[in-house]
C-alpha cells in the first residue's frame, strides 16, 4: 500500500490551483488532495472508471454539491474524460511511484515466495570441492586430470625504454598483462561536481527509502522518526540489501499475519533489520504452530531421514532381487 504522493513545490502558486481555489474556496483544494492520497491507496493507476460525480465526491471528502466539483475539477485539467471513465490528469507522469505500486507488490511477493521456498529446501546439496574450478578451462583442465598452471602473479614491473634523445629512461610500471599502466586522468572540477551531486542524490533517496520503512514500520511499533536509521543505513549500503519494496512488503505481510506483531510484541526496527528478520514466515499463535528445532536437532532430524530413505530402497532393491 501506497503511504505517501508526490507534491511539487509550486504546487499552491500554479495557475490551475490559484482557478480550483478562486472557484471552490480552501476546501477544494484540500478535496483535491484528498481524493489523491484517496486514489494513491485505491485506484494507483489513476483510473477512476465506474465512478460518478457523488464516488469522486465522497473519495474527496467534498461535502458540498459533487456536480459542481467534478465540473471545476474537468474545467480545471485536474480530471480528464467524462462520466464513467474518469482519470486523474497527469497521473503516471507525477505520482510514477504510486502508481507502480502492484508492480512493487508483486515483485516483492516472489521475492518473499523465492526466499522462504529456498529456506524450506532441504540442505544437503553436494559441496563444492575446495578448490573448484574458476572458469571453463580450469574444468577441462581438471577433468582431463593435466596439472593447472597460474598465471605470474607477481609485482608489476618497471622496464627501461630508449627516449628520442637516445638516453634511457624508466617506463611506467608493467601491468600483469606486460602493458604499460598509465596513471589515471585527474579527474575535472565537472567531474567532481558530478560525483557530489551522485553522492547527495543517493544520501537523499537513502533518507526516503528510510522514510518509507519507518512509516509502514509504525504499524507494527510506535518508535522515535530516526529508531533504526543507523542499521538501515549499514543494511542500504551492504550486498545484502534486498530493495525498499521487499523490506516494506515483510512488514506489511508480519502486520497482518504474524501472531506476536498482531498482538504487539514487534521487535524495534533496529532489530529487524540487524537481525533479518524480513526473510522469516508469519508465525502462527503459538498453540497452532510447529515446535521450533535447534540446527542440531534439524540436522539430527535430516540424517534421520536421510537413514530411513536409504533403509527403505534398501529393502525396495531386495524385494525386486527376489
Amino acid at each position: 500500500m501506497n503511504n505517501d504522493i508526490r507534491l511539487s513545490t509550486g504546487f499552491f502558486h500554479h495557475p490551475k490551483s490559484v482557478k480550483l481555489q478562486r472557484r471552490l474556496g480552501p476546501e477544494g483544494i484540500v478535496a483535491l488532495l484528498q481524493l489523491w492520497t484517496w486514489a494513491a491507496n485505491n485506484r494507483s493507476d489513476g483510473g477512476l472508471s465506474g465512478m460518478d460525480a457523488e464516488d469522486i465526491a465522497i473519495a474527496a471528502g467534498w461535502s458540498g454539491e459533487a456536480e459542481k466539483l467534478v465540473d471545476v475539477l474537468v474545467s480545471t485539467r485536474f480530471l480528464d474524460g467524462a462520466e464513467g471513465s474518469y482519470c486523474l490528469h497527469g497521473w503516471q507522469e507525477h505520482q510514477a511511484y504510486a502508481a507502480a505500486e502492484p508492480a512493487r507488490v508483486e515483485k516483492a511477493r516472489k521475492a518473499a515466495l523465492a526466499r522462504w521456498n529456498k529456506q524450506d529446501a532441504p540442505s544437503n546439496a553436494p559441496s563444492m570441492p575446495e578448490h573448484a574450478p574458476s572458469n571453463a578451462q580450469d574444468m577441462l583442465v581438471h577433468d582431463l586430470g593435466m596439472p593447472q598452471t597460474k598465471p605470474n602473479q607477481t609485482k608489476p614491473s618497471t622496464r627501461e625504454e630508449h627516449t628520442h634523445d637516445g638516453s634511457r629512461g624508466s617506463c611506467v610500471p608493467l601491468d600483469l598483462s606486460g602493458a604499460c599502466a598509465l596513471p589515471p586522468a585527474p579527474l575535472s572540477g565537472e567531474d567532481v561536481s558530478e560525483r557530489q551531486d551522485g553522492a547527495r542524490q543517493e544520501r537523499q533517496k537513502g533518507d526516503y527509502e528510510f522514510s518509507l520503512l519507518r512509516d509502514a514500520y509504525d504499524k507494527a511499533r510506535q518508535e522515535g522518526p530516526m529508531a533504526g536509521r543507523q542499521e538501515f543505513l549499514s543494511l542500504y549500503h551492504s550486498q545484502e540489501w534486498p530493495g525498499i519494496d521487499e523490506l516494506v512488503h515483510a512488514v506489511e505481510v508480519l502486520v497482518a499475519e504474524d501472531d506476536q506483531f498482531r498482538r504487539g510484541f514487534a521487535p524495534g526496527l533496529g532489530k529487524f533489520l540487524r537481525e533479518g528478520m524480513w526473510r522469516m514466515k508469519p508465525r502462527a499463535p503459538a498453540g497452532e504452530r510447529e515446535p521450533e528445532m535447534t540446527p542440531e536437532e534439524a540436522e539430527g532430524k535430516r540424517k534421520w531421514e536421510e537413514l530411513r530413505r536409504k533403509v527403505r530402497e534398501q529393502t525396495e532393491a531386495r524385494k525386486r532381487g527376489r
